[in-house]
C-alpha cells in the first residue's frame, strides 16, 4: 500500500514537473507572439508614416513643377506681348515719319 502511495506521489509530481514545462513553453510563446506583433505594428506606423512623407514630397514637387511652367508661361507672354508692342509701336513711328514726308 505504502509503495502505490510513493508510486502515485512520484507519478503526480511528473505529471506536475511535464505540466510547469509546458507552462512555461506555452508562456514563452506567447510572449515571444507579443513581442513579434508589438514590432509588426512598430513596422506598419513606421511604414505608413514613410509613405505619408514620401507622399508630401511628391505633391510639394508636383506643385514646385506646376509653379515653374506656370511662370515659365506666363513669362513667355510677356515676352510676346512686348515683342508685339514693340514691333506696333516701331511701324507705328515709320508710318508717323512717311506722313511727314
Amino acid at each position: 500500500e505504502l509503495s502505490k502511495q510513493r508510486q502515485i506521489v512520484m507519478d503526480t509530481t511528473s505529471s506536475m514537473q511535464h505540466i510547469q514545462q509546458t507552462l512555461q513553453a506555452v508562456q514563452h510563446l506567447y510572449h515571444r507572439q507579443k513581442v513579434i506583433s508589438s514590432l509588426k505594428k512598430y513596422q506598419v506606423h513606421r511604414l505608413t508614416n514613410e509613405l505619408h512623407r514620401q507622399q508630401d514630397i511628391a505633391i510639394e514637387t508636383v506643385n514646385f513643377v506646376t509653379t515653374m511652367a506656370i511662370q515659365e508661361q506666363q513669362d513667355a507672354a510677356a515676352d510676346a506681348i512686348n515683342f508685339i508692342a514693340q514691333t506696333v509701336s516701331t511701324e507705328h513711328k515709320r508710318e508717323l515719319e512717311r506722313q511727314k514726308e
